[in-house]
């Protein structure tokens, strides 16, 4: 087997994974809007049980969720970067560049899931205010999974820039995987 089918039946399974935060990210968002809109109902009708909860369980999901996004910007090149800056530089420099940046996004990673590892005893029997259920821990959990496939996808991409014979950032404007292309540059007269 060539390295150009093992790198496409990788490129392929990290496809599913991306699929998948995807989709774990969208459900997120929905049940926090749900959560929000039926605190919002229980405000104006009366049930006769509490929903303290609701606030505290839509904020814990959302951090939840911030963490199931980190892989995804990781690989569309949608976290913050300083990598439009690139496009001066020649593609081997680009390429020494992205790679050294990928290796501390791992290095940060592994601290990440160290800390995750060794906090995590300590906080799954910690429980939230007003959520028996759902303790620390568990967040800690989804941080230290979705930051093992931030470390796939950093490597991912350290891989393919070296495959590649072309500049990793070409000159003109650069649109990430599944952008939307709004990255245009207004002209001198403001407009776009």
């Amino acid at each position: 087997m060539n390295v150009s089918k093992v790198v496409s039946k990788v490129d392929r399974a990290f496809d599913y994974v991306e699929q998948g935060t995807v989709l774990l990210g969208i459900a997120l968002f929905v049940i926090i809007n749900l959560i929000a809109a039926f605190q919002i109902l229980m405000r104006f009708v009366d049930l006769g049980f509490s929903t303290v909860w609701t606030e505290e369980l839509a904020r814990y999901l959302l951090v939840i969720m911030v963490f199931v996004g980190a892989p995804y910007a990781m690989r569309n090149d949608d976290n913050i970067s300083i990598r439009p800056l690139f496009r001066l530089l020649s593609a081997r420099t680009q390429k020494v560049l992205i790679t050294f940046s990928n290796i501390m996004i791992v290095v940060f990673s592994i601290l990440v899931i160290h800390a995750v590892d060794r906090a995590t005893n300590r906080t799954l029997g910690v429980t939230l205010a007003t959520i028996d259920w759902l303790t620390v821990g568990h967040a800690q959990i989804v941080l230290g999974v979705m930051f093992g496939i931030v470390i796939l996808f950093a490597i991912e991409e350290t891989i393919l820039v070296w495959l590649s014979d072309e500049a990793p950032i070409t000159a003109g404007v650069s649109e990430p995987k599944g952008g939307n292309g709004n990255l245009a540059m207004p002209d001198g007269e403001g407009g776009d």
